[in-house]
């Protein structure tokens, strides 16, 4: 079944996604921001979709990737019924064609009619030879039925990692101060991008801490006057709701 292949899996491992090659794209352009869909290459030079799903608004900030490979997939008719089957499909196959009948093929009539094309046609690019018209096929059907019915162990990424998957330049780095709790001659800098944190190392005199059991890092810095201006002059966004400049 096009189920998905599992996180981890050694057809994924490459981290950076080569967009500039991807066999087509679907869906918006700017797809970190509003969403969309590649047709890459992966580790076998075979091609499978990413998905990227953006945060929701007020959610937390993580974008959801899903990857799944548009495999081609036949018709086959028995008995006067039509099934959608792995291919090739031979009939001394164990197993009976309900069996091995697509899991969404059963619902294909509304995806088709949702799509607004024929159902014939729809099969069709089930069964293409073309990585891209498979594409737009399984597209379809996770209009209707959502990208979790193909791969239910999506990654999980923050801005600096789907900017870094996708060979884009990261934007700046959103941190925020907090000394209203803290000792005093000191402020806490937290970043709810941990990664974006770890690669960064520093923070004016300190390090940053991300402790695994945490969704933030942070870091103990020396409060100072102009320290909100240092820290903009470097390229940070700082958000300063919850601190009180010395």
């Amino acid at each position: 079944m096009s189920s998905g292949l599992p996180v981890g899996h050694e057809k994924y491992k490459p981290f950076v996604v080569d967009v500039k090659n991807a066999e087509a794209t679907f869906g918006d352009v700017n797809f970190i921001e509003h969403g969309g869909q590649l047709l890459v290459k992966d580790a076998d030079g075979d091609p499978y979709l990413e998905v990227v799903v953006p945060p929701e608004e007020g959610g937390p900030e993580r974008w959801t990737i899903y990857r799944v490979t548009p495999e081609r997939l036949q018709v086959v008719e028995w008995d006067r019924k039509l099934y959608l089957v792995d291919h090739p499909w031979l009939p001394d196959w164990p197993g009976s064609l309900e069996s091995r009948d697509e899991w969404f093929h059963k619902h294909l009539e509304d995806v088709a009619d949702q799509e607004g094309i024929e159902l014939q046609e729809l099969r069709r690019r089930f069964c293409s030879e073309s990585g891209a018209e498979r594409a737009m096929a399984y597209i379809a059907v996770a209009a209707v039925h959502g990208w979790h019915e193909f791969d239910q162990y999506p990654l999980r990424l923050t801005e600096f990692e789907v900017h870094t998957r996708y060979g884009e330049e990261p934007p700046a780095m959103k941190i925020s101060l907090k000394n209203q709790e803290q000792e005093q001659g000191h402020v806490t800098a937290y970043c709810a991008d941990p990664a974006a944190a770890l690669h960064d190392q520093s923070i004016g005199d300190a390090q940053w801490e991300a402790p695994g059991d945490l969704d933030v890092a942070y870091a103990v810095l020396t409060d100072r006057p102009g320290l909100v201006e240092e820290l903009e002059d470097e390229g940070y966004e700082v958000d300063t709701s919850d601190y009180c400049a010395p």
